[in-house]
């Protein structure tokens, strides 16, 4: 074996920018985007996998791997006027693949390749300016918008970059605490406390785990003198309805570390409301306190989220205008994009947005005309300063809609899988992908079935893929589908 041939098989291809710059010439081919189980098996081909090995790994039959296969072979071939075999797919796009022209820092996160990254379309330069003023003098940085809007993707962006200079970090999702414990009851600042302390390291005694003020003192210390980085995801469950903290050392906590001389700790927060309290106190240390409300994407970010989305962004005056409709009556809420999204691309209409606006054009011209509606009817909101906006509250409620609306969709089209989002919303947190298909298996679903359930569900986006830090495959819900979903099923087990 020569020099030259060693050198080429141990070089490795970028797999990710192979499958998109692939995908770009299957739709300049087609016209029509690929959907998930085809980008599973293209992704497959490209990594040298057998049509068995890729369908062990993502549940399909055998059968439907290699038809999917040979399709996409033959569209290829089409599009680069040869004959592309799977043996020869992998070196014939090695050779056509332009050169790369931007790397990939080992410190950033890498979105999975099916997803849309639209929750940081056009966000790139506040992550930036954030990050700033985090390595500066802010201690306390507040995120606040409606549910959907991106903002606790965004605050794991903010972290993942703020890994070297905090290295050591801690994150409390009040939303999966709620989950866990009664309604009823608060989510306490000792019980928190006590989980800083050991998660440091230390030894708790029982009389120390009661002693809340012995717990302020010593969490706070170790904050103030140590360059920590605690996220706060979903504060708004331990506030009351006058949005103040249901419990008052969580005030003093915030106001200790705000007032400090010194604190080493960055603390990154998102919420959906306004907590008055603390808005008061950072006021009065505005460098060492920012309150970042996230909005929808403009217009033309809006663009760039469709054109992620491998939607066909062209000239065409009447797509551009139905997608910039689409965009508009739902002000860019990155959420509801991705579900109508996933709407399009999906059985029937696989990308074509004039067939999709022909359907159901009358259902966001109506969503359009509500929110003009609202917005004539807009009074100076200026002196409401502890409320988000009560056009956009008017907005949420028009996004839960989109969303009833998807589901009824998906419960006509595919009735299983419209049955697995139900049962699936009763997690809270990501969880294993055995923990659907055990599910699916108790429904009596064979395999194929059981593929079609999930796919189905990622294909339109109402369940999402992620990886932990295990490295291990995850599924989850967002937080606005899951409790549209939860509330879905509450009601059909009412009414049995």
């Amino acid at each position: 074996m020569s020099v030259k041939k060693i050198f080429e098989f141990t070089l490795p291809m970028d797999i990710d920018r192979a499958v998109n710059f692939t995908c770009e010439l299957i739709v300049t081919q087609t016209g029509k985007p690929l959907n998930y189980s085809e980008m599973n098996v293209l992704k497959g081909m490209l990594d040298n996998k057998t049509y068995t090995q890729i369908a062990e790994l993502h549940k399909y039959s055998e059968g439907a791997i290699r038809d999917i296969g040979s399709d996409l072979l033959k569209k290829l071939s089409a599009a680069l006027g040869i004959r592309i075999t799977k043996k020869n797919l992998r070196t014939v796009i090695e050779q056509n693949l332009p050169a790369e022209t931007q790397k990939i820092t080992p410190s950033e996160e890498v979105v999975p390749f099916n997803t849309p990254d639209y929750q940081i379309v056009g966000r790139e330069r506040l992550i930036s300016t954030l990050i700033a003023k985090l390595q500066k003098d802010c201690r306390i940085l507040l995120l606040t918008g409606i549910t959907g809007i991106g903002k606790t993707f965004f605050a794991d962006q903010l972290a993942v970059k703020l890994q070297r200079d905090f290295p050591q970090s801690l994150l409390f999702n009040f939303d999966h605490y709620q989950n866990r414990f009664d309604h009823s009851q608060n989510i306490d600042f000792a019980s928190i406390a006590a989980q800083m302390l050991t998660g440091w390291g230390e030894t708790l005694t029982t009389e120390e785990r009661k002693d809340t003020q012995l717990l302020f003192n010593w969490v706070v210390t170790r904050l103030e003198n140590n360059p920590y980085l605690l996220v706060i995801d979903s504060l708004e469950f331990i506030l009351n309805p006058d949005s103040d903290f249901k419990d008052e050392y969580w005030n003093k906590f915030f106001s200790c570390l705000l007032s400090a001389n010194l604190c080493q700790t960055r603390i990154i927060i998102t919420s959906q409301d306004l907590p008055r309290q603390l808005y008061t106190i950072g006021s009065r240390y505005p460098t060492h306190w920012h309150c970042q409300l996230l909005k929808g994407l403009t217009d033309t970010e809006q663009l760039e989220f469709f054109k992620q989305a491998r939607l066909e962004i062209s000239t065409d005056l009447e797509i551009l205008t139905y997608l910039k409709k689409i965009g508009a009556a739902y002000e860019g809420h990155p959420l509801a994009l991705q579900v109508i999204t996933g709407e399009i691309i999906s059985e029937p209409f696989y990308g074509d947005v004039i067939a999709y606006w022909k359907k159901y054009g009358h259902e966001v011209e109506k969503v359009e005309k509500s929110q003009q509606e609202q917005q004539e009817s807009k009074t100076n909101l200026d002196d409401d300063v502890f409320k988000l906006d009560r056009y956009s509250r008017h907005l949420e409620k028009a996004v839960r809609e989109r969303i009833e609306i998807t589901f009824k969709r998906l419960a006509n089209d595919v009735p299983k899988a419209y049955l697995m989002l139900l049962l699936a919303s009763v997690y809270s947190e990501p969880v294993l992908e055995i923990f659907y298909l055990h599910t699916l298996e108790n429904l009596e679903l064979d395999e194929e079935e059981r593929s079609i359930v999930l796919n189905t569900l990622l294909d339109r986006y109402l369940i999402e893929e992620m990886i932990d830090d295990n490295h291990d495959l995850l599924l989850r819900q967002h937080n606005l589908i899951r409790s549209t979903a939860y509330h879905q099923l509450k009601k059909s087990k009412n009414r049995k």
